[in-house]
């Protein structure tokens, strides 16, 4: 996705975000920041760059195939921020992840959510955004 794709994606999603579900996008929230790939040590070390890095290293978990649950050989890196962004500063984030994981080669972004702080078991329906190059 180009970046002024993906800017006028994120700009959609705060203003649903702010209409639709009456979120204060100026206050901090809660953003989840997926990477994807097939070494779970080396997302381990990416993890351990972005904790440095100020964000929280939640986990590493193996994904599964949506019909079989079968493993598929990938995993998922997740890693939470409460932050305050814009859709400027987010998408410039997303493209300092996207430099980062070129340039160390420990995986990929996968995707990103937001959902308001403390507000976890609700994460899983909210509002997604994925790459897809």
């Amino acid at each position: 996705m180009q970046s002024n794709e993906r800017l006028e994606e994120i700009q959609r999603m705060f203003d649903l975000a702010t209409i639709e579900d009456r979120w204060d996008m100026e206050g901090p929230m809660l953003y989840t920041f997926l990477f994807i790939g097939t070494d779970p040590d080396k997302l381990e070390k990416l993890g351990e760059l972005l904790a440095e890095s100020g964000f929280d290293f939640i986990d590493i978990y193996q994904l599964g195939d949506e019909d079989t649950g079968e493993p598929t050989g990938e995993f998922h890196l997740h890693i939470d921020q409460v932050a305050v962004y814009t859709p400027e500063n987010l998408e410039k984030q997303l493209v300092e992840f996207e430099r980062l994981c070129e340039e160390t080669g420990y995986g990929d972004l996968d995707g990103w959510e937001f959902g308001e702080e403390g507000d976890e078991e609700e994460d899983e329906s909210e509002m997604e955004g994925t790459d897809e190059d």
